[in-house]
C-alpha cells in the first residue's frame, strides 16, 4: 500500500473506534513530513479541513484539488536544508543537494486554492511575518 493510501486507511481505522469529527480533521508534518503533508492535502482534500506543513516542499505538480484546503506554512530564514531562497544545501552524510525555493512550495498551492498570486503582509514585527 502506498504512504497516502496507508493514511487514508488510518483515518477510516480511527473514525471507526473513536468520535472524530470528520469536517475536523488536520495534517501537519516537519521537513519530509511537510512534503506528505502537502500531498495528503493534495491526494486527500476530500477528507482535509486544512494543513500545516513546517519547513518543507510540496513536490508533486498537482493542477487541482477536489476540495479547497487552507493552509498555514512555517518556515525559518535559517533552515540550512530548506533555504528561503533554495541554492545547494550539504545533507548530514555529506552529498550536496539543490532546493528549489521554498516560495515556489507556497505558490503551487496558491494556485490551487486560486487566490492572488501576490502576497500581503499582515504581520511584520520582531524578526516574524505573516503573509497571505
Amino acid at each position: 500500500m502506498d504512504d497516502v493510501g496507508f493514511i487514508d486507511r488510518l483515518v477510516d481505522d480511527l473514525c471507526s473506534r473513536f468520535r472524530i469529527d470528520t469536517r475536523r480533521i488536520f495534517v501537519t508534518g516537519f521537513s519530509n513530513g511537510a512534503s506528505m503533508t502537502f500531498r495528503v492535502g493534495a491526494e486527500l482534500s476530500h477528507r482535509v479541513a486544512a494543513i500545516a506543513p513546517v519547513s518543507g516542499h510540496f513536490w508533486l505538480n498537482t493542477t487541482e484539488l477536489r476540495r479547497t484546503v487552507p493552509l498555514i506554512f512555517i518556515s525559518g530564514t535559517e533552515d540550512p536544508l530548506n533555504p528561503l531562497e533554495g541554492g545547494e544545501v550539504r545533507l548530514s552524510w555529506g552529498t550536496a543537494e539543490k532546493k528549489p525555493p521554498i516560495r515556489e512550495s507556497i505558490l503551487k498551492w496558491v494556485k490551487l486554492l486560486d487566490c492572488p498570486p501576490e502576497p500581503k503582509t499582515l504581520y511584520d514585527r520582531n524578526g516574524v511575518r505573516a503573509i497571505a
